[in-house]
């Protein structure tokens, strides 16, 4: 493939109303041609129109259609490593797990070996066993710690499952809450259920178990209710990422609920690392397109789609979208293979009028 199109997904959903000729005559206008998605490709004047286009946002999220599309996740590399050597960006927020790719992250000694280990582990399998990512996440990033500007990881996604989850959460939250002195922490089921729970829960052991699910969700509300304050802000909003993911977990059956859920919460993680870990930080967001969609709730024109994605929620702040640059990816035509499937995919064919025609 020796040219890929990457077209500004902000445009596009910025514009509902235009009609077809007027969406036709806006890419013929303003599309730009790249001249490779290999990640070693080091000239970057290409991407000088995108950079142009990004101006002085500090947040600009990458897009995939989907998580088995090898061409996105070369294209995604290399604009990350333009926003990282040419745009200043020296953060990247993946849709992962929040308390992994957090307190885990910042405990690991910042050498090579270690923190390729620890994004094998604690990056999700689909970009982690994908021959086109391991650039990233083998070489890149670990590469950028031998030198003054390390590409810092961080994560925001609800499910809490991966190995540093399931290996420390339940000690970290258990430690944690015993320095409060909180009433609950003195009941038997506080030790009985709710401690239980949270582990089951990182190691998979309740899934389809509602009742379960139901008790962590309440025991979580109790706790943050006598908490009271957020003087302690992270362990905060752990506590509500733990209540988030049982909630979606309960409401697996209904995959609307469930991606409400998990994508209000993963705004709300989002909000609390540029604002408070990441203040004065420009930040990479590595996610799926649905997740980083602006206004989705008016834009699609299917109805499954317009969802409270997390992208619409973060940029219904207007001081968030005014930061914010959101990149989609399309393809035409092809094949994708989820790491985790046997057997590759064709793309579906656009609709006629579509965006990629």
């Amino acid at each position: 493939m020796k040219k890929f199109y990457v077209l500004p997904l902000l445009a596009f959903i910025t514009i509902p109303s235009y009609g077809q000729s007027q969406i036709k005559k806006y890419v013929e206008s303003n599309a730009i041609s790249i001249n490779s998605i290999q990640p070693d490709f080091a000239d970057y004047t290409d991407l000088e129109p995108i950079g142009k286009a990004i101006g002085d946002a500090r947040i600009v999220m990458l897009g995939e259609q989907g998580h088995g599309d090898g061409a996105a996740f070369l294209a995604k590399t290399r604009l990350v490593k333009y926003l990282h050597e040419q745009k200043g960006f020296n953060v990247i927020a993946f849709e992962g797990d929040f308390f992994g790719l957090n307190a885990g992250w910042d405990e690991i000694r910042k050498e090579r070996e270690q923190i390729s280990k620890f994004l094998y582990d604690n990056v999700y399998t689909v970009w982690t066993r994908s021959k086109q990512c391991s650039d990233l996440l083998y070489d890149y990033i670990p590469g950028s710690y031998q030198t003054n500007i390390p590409l810092k990881v961080t994560g925001f996604d609800i499910q809490l499952y991966l190995d540093h989850s399931a290996r420390h959460l339940k000690i970290y939250i258990d430690t944690s809450l015993r320095q409060t002195n909180i009433a609950f922490v003195k009941t038997k089921a506080y030790q009985d259920e709710f401690l239980p729970a949270v582990e089951g829960l990182t190691k998979g052991w309740l899934v389809g178990k509602e009742t379960e699910l139901k008790v962590l969700e309440d025991h979580v509300a109790v706790i943050l209710n006598q908490l009271g304050d957020r003087n302690n802000e992270y362990n905060w909003l752990l506590l509500k990422n733990i209540q988030s993911f049982a909630a979606a977990n309960l409401a697996a059956r209904n995959h609307h609920e469930a991606t409400e859920i998990r994508d209000r919460q993963m705004a709300e993680n989002l909000e609390w690392l540029v604002r408070k870990k990441f203040p004065n930080e420009k930040v990479i967001v590595w996610a799926a397109n649905a997740h980083v969609s602006k206004n989705a709730t008016t834009a699609f024109k299917f109805k499954n789609s317009r969802k409270n994605w997390m992208g619409t929620i973060f940029t219904s702040d207007s001081l968030n979208n005014a930061s914010t640059y959101v990149l989609g990816i399309a393809s035409r035509s092809g094949v994708h293979q989820n790491v985790l499937e046997p057997t590759p995919t064709k793309v579906n064919a656009p609709q006629k009028k579509g965006l990629e025609n």
